[in-house]
């Protein structure tokens, strides 16, 4: 398989999966739990309302099984 078909492929399937999920939101943090993570790491978080509200947040702090997240915008819900 060429290339250019592979990157065909790829581009039509939604390869992301649901790893963990949103605990709590506060006014500049994230708790999420289920996630491998490590400080610095970048994630993608997908609103499971609406497939267009995506944003990105980089993580921040890790205790136990939580991660805390930096949103790199304005988050709501």
């Amino acid at each position: 398989m060429n290339l250019e078909k592979l990157r065909s492929k790829l581009g039509k399937e939604n390869l992301s999966a649901v790893f963990g999920e949103i605990t709590k939101i506060s006014t500049t943090s994230i708790e999420i739990r289920g996630l491998k993570t490590g400080v610095g790491d970048i994630i993608k978080l997908v609103s499971n309302e609406n497939e267009n509200l995506n944003t990105l947040a980089m993580v921040v702090e890790i205790k136990e099984q939580f991660s805390y997240l930096s949103p790199f915008s304005f988050i709501e819900g």
